[in-house]
This record gives C-alpha cells, sequence and structure tokens, in this order.
C-alpha cells in the first residue's frame, strides 16, 4: 500500500510550493486486516423504537394586531425567526373583514426559544412589561387567560365611534 505524502516549500515570492510524493511515512506500524464480522441473528419480533423526547412547545398570546416576530439563537447558535400570531391573523389575506380585538394565539412555541425571547426583551420591550405577550404551557391556560384579560386594551385597537366623544367641525 503507498501513501502520499504532502510537503511545502517557500519561494523567493512568500507563496507556497506544494507538491505530493508517494513516500510512505517513516512512523507508519504494521497493517492489520480487520477481524471477520460475525453474523448478528435476526429476532422474530421487531426492535423497539426508542422516540426522541418533543421538543417543550408554549402558547403565546399577544394583544396587539399584527403580533410580532422575534429573531433569536438557539443554544447551538442557530439564528430563528419566531411569528407570534397577533389578533388579527384571521383577517390576514382578506379584502375585507371586522377587526375585533382580543388575543392572538400562536401554539407550538418552542420553550428554549422562548425563554431566550424572554431573557432579551422582557424588561426593556412594552409589549412584555405591559402584559401584552405572555406564554403559558398548555393551550387551555393561555384561552382562560384571555377570557380573564378580555377588557385589556391595547395601544392599537379600532376605536369604538359609537363610544367616542368628539365634536365634529
Amino acid at each position: 500500500m503507498s501513501r502520499t505524502k504532502s510537503t511545502s516549500k517557500k519561494t523567493t515570492g512568500g507563496a507556497k510550493n506544494t507538491a505530493v510524493t508517494n513516500e510512505a511515512p517513516a512512523k507508519l506500524g504494521p497493517v492489520v486486516d480487520p477481524a471477520p464480522v460475525a453474523e448478528i441473528p435476526v429476532a422474530d419480533e421487531a426492535p423497539k423504537v426508542i422516540s426522541k423526547k418533543a421538543p417543550k412547545t408554549v402558547t403565546v398570546m399577544c394583544r396587539e394586531p399584527v403580533g410580532v416576530t422575534f429573531r433569536v439563537r438557539d443554544k447551538f447558535g442557530t439564528l430563528h425567526m419566531v411569528k407570534v400570531n397577533g389578533y388579527g391573523e384571521a383577517l390576514r389575506g382578506l379584502d375585507k373583514g371586522i377587526l375585533v380585538p382580543g388575543w392572538g394565539m400562536t401554539h407550538g412555541v418552542d420553550a428554549e426559544l422562548w425563554s431566550e425571547i424572554e431573557k432579551m426583551y422582557a424588561r426593556t420591550l412594552p409589549l412584555f412589561t405591559r402584559g401584552m405577550i405572555q406564554a403559558f404551557a398548555d393551550a387551555q391556560s393561555a384561552e382562560d387567560e384571555a377570557e380573564n384579560l378580555k377588557d385589556v386594551k391595547s395601544s392599537l385597537d379600532p376605536v369604538d365611534i359609537d363610544k367616542t366623544h368628539t365634536a365634529e367641525v
């Protein structure tokens, strides 16, 4: 068996000159043949599948009409875009409709990513400081809290012209 060896030599211009030779390295030991592979008997029943634990998710509710998209990196440094739906999400793509204020729900948000979002924004972003965006471990808890907070107003709610007291000019 022959091995190739790469040698480098600097030229006068500072560039590297690389040459490949067929010399065996001096410190190579003897070549050992791999052991023969033994046959493994096949069991009559199917192997048990070890399922990976599904990533934990949260349900996020948002009191803004258009929602918000967060850019966040996971623990491996991969950038993720986490979109949280606003209460106007049902009207997206429609020609017309009535925007009814409420809480937009986003189910299945990765809990680790949401934790990172909270670390970055919970103290400074008004959505968090005013309670306009909240996360819950399950959808039912989020629905219950949305029902409790149905009268909470956002600064972007549509104006109810029947309840507005303005003078005509």
